[in-house]
């Protein structure tokens, strides 16, 4: 209360704390996964093999385990998705087309999530 009061008074002024308040919350900085290519690269390709943002964000910490800057919260991987300002990952498979779904191999997939009970080839 006290730093949005008018010094002189010590009248508190709800507007004007609201604009110093919007002022104060603005956040100019990129996300990681915009601002590192790798990172992004990593995600997306996880993606387009269906795995879940869980999994993906679990694999990210298998792959980096001495770089924790690259270790992501699920959310963020579903921010990215669905909100493409935030990241610009795409949740469908670049081969999946609007035609039908995405064929799948009698052989099964060439790797399995991390968690999954489908062993890997």
């Amino acid at each position: 209360m006290r730093r949005n009061s008018d010094p002189r008074t010590g009248k508190y002024h709800p507007f004007q704390a609201q604009r110093r308040a919007a002022v104060r919350r603005a956040r100019s900085k990129e996300g990681k996964i915009r601002r590192d290519p790798e990172l992004k690269e990593f995600i997306q390709q996880r993606l387009d093999r269906r795995w879940s943002p869980e999994q993906t964000c679990q694999a990210l910490r298998t792959a980096f385990p001495d770089e924790p800057e690259r270790h992501l919260a699920h959310e963020t991987v579903y921010q990215a998705v669905y909100l493409p300002h935030r990241g610009g990952l795409e949740r469908t498979p670049a081969s999946c087309t609007a035609a039908g779904p995405l064929a799948v191999d009698a052989a099964g997939p060439t790797s399995a999530p991390p968690g999954s009970s489908t062993p890997a080839p």
